[in-house]
């Protein structure tokens, strides 16, 4: 995304980065800390409930962009959010 900024609105972005650079760097920094934590449990706990656990990333992020962002909330997105609460449920199931 920076590479396409740079490319084309070169004289957009010195006050672009000025308005939203902390923002950016403080989500890049959380970004990256969730990744480190879903690694460090990997290594340590069973991974099926571990990977079912990081999905539910996909559902949060659907209800954010819904709430926040005012998207849509439709039979689409409700459809997709069901199947990956059943993904996670198969994934957690015990066996």
């Amino acid at each position: 995304m920076l590479g396409y900024a740079v490319v084309t609105r070169r004289a957009d972005l010195p006050a672009y980065v000025r308005r939203h650079g902390a923002v950016g760097l403080l989500a890049g920094a959380i970004s990256v800390l969730g990744f480190l934590a879903f690694l460090l449990a990997a290594q340590s706990l069973p991974l099926g409930p571990v990977v079912a656990l990081r999905e539910t990333s996909v559902i949060f992020g659907a209800v954010l962009g819904a709430v926040v962002l005012k998207e849509g909330f439709g039979r689409r997105r409700i459809a997709a959010a069901v199947l990956v609460a059943a993904g996670i449920a198969l994934l957690a199931w015990p066996r």
